[in-house]
């Protein structure tokens, strides 16, 4: 990757970790491809933006409010993207279904900082990586907790939560913008109500960040950008222009996932 000055976020990172030849495309050339978000990417973002708008509200109206918060966000993007009727009304309901139970299940302690916040993480080699954190808390020491909400229902185990991407770089970005330790990682899954935490110790803050720092020399010392097929190839959007695409491994994931 010859440009340091590239701009990276723990998604484009997780994306050369699974296929090279994808993040080359996408983030190093910038091809255009037909980027339609699917109903579980609005769902996530109607989602997304209705819990931003009631953590902002006082504790004791949120429960009161969800319903016609709901409502507005499943509107706005149910208009901008020209949703159905019909599947305008599947969103709000299940954005209900979803929100609901948790705002109520928050209760009045929970001392939200920030919502949809933006940070950037600047290493010393020039490498700037995005981030953008859905919540906020200070927990009862005055140290902070990062709360990333998944609407979808893949779900990972709890001890694989300081090997993703994601966790170490907002531990980082968030504790450098606010010189308060982050404490707590937390992801929670909407769909089954649970939710997993990282609570790392000094070693493992360190391991994880070197695990971050070997994936980002790789990229750096990247030139071929090789293919990695597999089941992901299904859902690339550039599986056409692909060198892979005739693999018979890369034939047999587009074939499991038709």
């Amino acid at each position: 990757m010859a440009n340091a000055q590239l701009c990276l976020s723990p998604t484009s990172i997780d994306r050369y970790r699974v296929c090279p030849k994808r993040f080359y495309f996408q983030d190093v050339a910038g091809r255009k491809f037909d980027d339609v978000k699917s109903y579980e990417q609005l769902l996530g973002e109607a989602v997304h933006k209705a819990l931003e708008q009631l953590l902002r509200l006082p504790a004791a109206a949120r429960k009161e409010s969800v319903s016609r918060v709901v409502d507005q966000a499943a509107l706005r993007f149910a208009a901008a993207n020209r949703l159905s009727t019909d599947a305008h009304e599947r969103l709000r309901d299940t954005a209900l279904q979803l929100g609901e139970p948790y705002v109520s299940q928050l209760g009045t302690k929970t001392n939200t900082l920030r919502t949809e916040q933006a940070f950037q993480l600047r290493l010393s080699n020039g490498t700037v990586i995005k981030t953008r954190v859905d919540r906020i808390d200070a927990n009862d020491r005055g140290l902070l907790e990062v709360v990333d909400y998944k609407t979808g229902r893949h779900q990972i185990d709890e001890r694989d939560l300081a090997y993703e991407t994601a966790p170490i770089v907002q531990l980082h970005a968030v504790g450098k913008a606010s010189e308060i330790p982050v404490e707590e990682v937390t992801w929670v899954y909407l769909q089954s109500g649970e939710s997993i935490s990282w609570c790392p110790e000094a070693e493992d803050v360190e391991a994880a960040t070197d695990r971050l720092i070997r994936v980002l020399r790789n990229m750096h010392a990247e030139r071929s950008y090789e293919p990695n097929p597999g089941r992901h190839c299904s859902s690339c959007p550039f599986k056409t222009i692909c060198p892979a695409f005739g693999d018979v491994g890369a034939n047999e994931a587009f074939a499991e996932r038709a």
